[in-house]
């Protein structure tokens, strides 16, 4: 081994297939994924509030009320954000590709699409939201389907730990990382745009700003 360091990445994979029946590991991984990702989010954005595991109900595709959880959320003045963290293995198969892969994306990242946009509904009716068995009030419901709080913004910021660990470490200032996950949002909707990855954007973001649309001014903050 020519990198000491290495050995974990070399050896990780072997380590979580022995432990995927291991209950207490699985639970603990998911445990340490939300407490990490919060963690982060606390750092770059200094929310005014921040929870975790907030209970909350919903009406369901069939009409009837359903309850859901959202793993994080904070509360950056009148902006809302919600973060599912999700700390499935992919397995070989998916990373080779393939039909394995487009199953494990709709597992995942579908569900937390849709879980997503279930909290939203949350958000926009007052004494949804519990935490601790007490009932949560956040102050921005007067904001909904505004300029602050677009209606129709539902495809998730899907992003590694990793990646949201050195992007959060490079935030200036809270509301550097409001504007980019509103630009990067933005993105999504129109679909029109890949990178390798989300460090890719954000460095574009920092170097550039994400301005791609004919009636927009490029480099504009």
């Amino acid at each position: 081994v020519t990198i000491v360091d290495n050995v974990l990445w070399g050896i990780r994979r072997e380590l979580e297939a022995a432990l995927s029946d291991d209950a207490k590991f699985l639970k603990h991984r998911g445990d340490w994924v939300e407490t990490e990702a919060k963690r982060m989010l606390d750092r770059a954005l200094r929310p005014d509030e921040s929870f975790s595991s907030v209970a909350y109900k919903f009406t369901g595709e069939d009409g009837t009320e359903a309850a859901g959880e959202i793993d994080v959320l904070l509360r950056v003045g009148d902006v809302a954000v919600i973060c599912e963290a999700k700390s499935a293995r992919m397995k070989d198969g998916a990373l080779r590709g393939g039909q394995a892969l487009i199953d494990f994306m709709k597992k995942n990242i579908t569900k937390a699409a849709r879980q997503t946009g279930s909290a939203r509904e949350a958000l926009r009716e007052p004494g949804r939201l519990i935490v601790d068995g007490k009932r949560l009030v956040l102050v921005i419901w007067e904001f909904n389907e505004s300029l602050t709080m677009p209606a129709d913004v539902t495809i998730p910021w899907v992003v590694s730990l990793n990646e949201l660990d050195s992007i959060t470490q490079t935030v200036e200032w809270p509301a550097q990382m409001v504007h980019f996950m509103r630009r990067r949002a933005r993105l999504n909707e129109r679909a029109f745009l890949a990178a390798t990855d989300e460090l890719d954007w954000w460095m574009h973001y920092l170097l550039h700003g994400l301005y791609f649309e004919d009636d927009e001014e490029v480099g504009r903050v």
